[in-house]
């Protein structure tokens, strides 16, 4: 969407509107230089400034929105805080906030709980300059078997929407009713089983 409106600003500007033209034009070679390059979104440590701007988002995000965590079996959580898991989060919604609570960062995870964790999210929003950068240093993924077999192997967590933004479609009530979409999706399931991870199912 980003690459068209700004292509066709550039191409419908009239002749006269060279500074219109120019910025249209130095947006492209912005969105075209970000998409090609990953600035450290998935490097291991995020680059500082990476993760000092996310920080800051993911902070004002726990404190404008009522996010709040809660667990329970605190038992299991105090003797198994740090390890790998797989984290089922449901409801997707249309704009899936309560993941933030399990950014490491966020400051809303038990402080027992040192570890990493990884949410998987679609490789959609990996394929759109600055939106990949920020949910990459944001501790996001592009979920796969294979990725978050790697995530459990050096010992992270894993969380994941198993019903996707496909429960978006399913939304009733102008979104006012939530459905749960995993009739087909027991992969996560599998990959727990597999890897000998707990399965933490999570209601957000």
């Amino acid at each position: 969407v980003i690459w068209v409106l700004t292509s066709i600003t550039f191409l419908v500007a009239p002749a006269s509107a060279v500074y219109t033209r120019l910025l249209a034009l130095a947006a492209l070679a912005v969105f075209f230089t970000l998409s090609l390059t990953e600035l450290g979104c998935f490097d291991e440590p995020i680059p500082r400034f990476g993760y000092v701007f996310t920080n800051f988002i993911d902070k004002l995000c726990c404190n404008w929105f009522p996010i709040e965590v809660i667990l329970e079996g605190r038992k299991h959580w105090h003797d198994h805080g740090v390890g790998p898991r797989i984290v089922a989060y449901e409801p997707h919604s249309l704009l899936p906030l309560g993941f933030i609570a399990f950014v490491t960062e966020s400051g809303l995870l038990p402080k027992n709980m040192a570890a990493r964790w990884y949410v998987c999210g679609t490789s959609a929003i990996f394929r759109v300059p600055i939106l990949k950068h920020l949910w990459g240093w944001s501790q996001t993924r592009a979920v796969s078997k294979g990725v978050m077999a790697d995530i459990i192997k050096k010992g992270a967590t894993a969380v994941v929407c198993p019903g996707g933004v496909a429960e978006c479609m399913h939304m009733t009530d102008n979104g006012a009713t939530e459905v749960a979409f995993l009739n087909k999706r027991k992969g996560f399931i599998k990959l727990a089983l597999e890897h000998d991870v707990p399965l933490c199912p999570s209601v957000g």
